[in-house]
This record gives C-alpha cells, structure tokens and sequence, in this order.
C-alpha cells in the first residue's frame, strides 16, 4: 500500500518503526514527541474512538489500519462499500506487537528495518530478563484512570503480558472475572 490510514496511535508508532509512513493520522497525544513532531503535518481523521469517515475516504486510501475496537469495526461494511480495505489490528500483548511489526515491515517494503526493531526489542527485554532474574520477583500492581474511572493491567493486556515475561508477579491475576475489564 502507498496510502496508508491509520486510526490509532499504537498502529501509527509501529508502521513508523517499520519504515512506513502516512497520508492520515488519529487525534492523539499518546504519540512519542519525537514522532508526534514526524507526523504533525499529516492530516488528522478524528480520535480512535471516533474516526471521520468522511475525511478518510477523501484522503482515498490503499488501507486503512485500525485497532480491534468496536469503533473501527463499525468502519468495515462502510470502507467495503467504498472499496477501501482495513486491517483491524489486535495487540493485546507482547506476541502480537512483534507479529505486527513484522507484517508492517512487509506491507512498507521494509523488512530488515523491522526485524532490526524486533531485535532491538528482543535483546531490550532479554537484557530486563537477565538483570533481574536471580532476584525475588516483583508483586506488581498496575492502575491507570482518571477520577471517573480506573483500569488494571490484567494477565490479559499488552502491559499484563510484559510485567508476566520480565518475571513479576501480577497481583490482578484473577481480577478478569471480577472486573469485566482486559485492560
């Protein structure tokens, strides 16, 4: 693809690192400076969980990348009729960041540049791994919110996953059924 669409900030960061680039963006901050300043000048199509239908299709993508969100699988019947495709995108966890990347690194031409960035992850958590693996491990808890509300890094999130593999003990291990929430 040469128009590429992305709808979420985590599908933006990862088709960078694999040498891809952009003809429209999400309304995020969640975006590292130095790439936020990169793609400042690339049109914005809404916020993730509310993307302009509008304004993607006059951008006339090749694809259109989104996040496994009930938001952007509203957006497949619509994109179909236009005849845009979309890839909606899991990335739940450790695995599936690395998977990403890898088929990023196909769709932008640029493999070696994302096995490089897989590698450049892998020793990263490898080394983690290493420095700490004779100690006790960690119990962990991990909150995030705001006054309204607050989610925990459960066994089942991208977060959840990585304190498991660094050697930590979660302890919302288990709060799955008790919260409804994966996040």
């Amino acid at each position: 693809p040469q128009r590429v669409v992305a709808l979420n900030a985590s599908n933006v960061d990862l088709y960078y690192a694999a040498g891809g680039t952009l003809v429209g963006r999400p309304l995020s901050d969640a975006l590292a400076p130095e790439l936020a300043e990169k793609v400042k000048a690339i049109p914005v199509v809404g916020s993730p969980p509310n993307p302009n239908v509008e304004q993607i299709i006059a951008l006339k993508p090749d694809l259109v990348i989104g996040a496994d969100t009930p938001f952007h699988h509203n957006l497949i019947p619509i994109l179909e009729k236009a005849k845009i495709p979309i890839l909606i995108q899991r990335l739940d966890n450790y695995q599936q960041i690395v998977d990403t990347l890898i088929l990023f690194g196909k769709l932008t031409g640029q493999t070696q540049q994302a096995a490089d960035v897989v590698a450049a992850i892998e020793s990263q958590l490898q080394a983690a791994i290493n420095k700490h693996k004779d100690k006790p491990a960690p119990k962990v808890l991990i909150i995030w919110g705001s006054s309204e509300s607050f989610n925990m890094a459960t066994p089942n999130s991208f977060v959840g996953d990585l304190v498991r593999r660094l050697g930590a003990v979660n302890v919302a291990t288990g709060q799955d059924a008790m919260s409804g929430n994966t996040n």
